[in-house]
């Protein structure tokens, strides 16, 4: 995989990690997800409320390290294919 498309997609040359969701649709659902987990910490008692975030924590680190893999591989990937249809543009055949 080409260094400089790396640098690209990680926000080395551009601050990708600046980049979020801004719909108001997932605005809502962050919020419900986080008061979903609040009124579950609630019910479950301090006791399990370590233990519980300790799954979040773990999950969400899978969620993290699964996107970041397939959301690189398929910006490579798209870039790559968008610089061979140039090449075939440019070869004027």
């Amino acid at each position: 995989m080409s260094k400089l498309l790396e640098d690209l997609y990680n926000g080395v040359i551009a601050p990708v990690e600046y980049y979020y969701d801004k719909t108001e649709e997932y605005k809502e659902l962050r919020e419900k997800y986080y008061k979903h987990c609040e009124d579950f910490i609630k019910r479950i008692g301090e006791p399990l409320k370590f233990d519980f975030n300790d799954i979040l924590d773990e999950h969400n680190a899978l969620i993290t390290m699964a996107n970041k893999s397939t959301l690189e591989g398929t910006f490579v990937d798209g870039f790559r294919l968008g610089a061979k249809m140039m090449l075939e543009i440019l070869e004027n055949k």
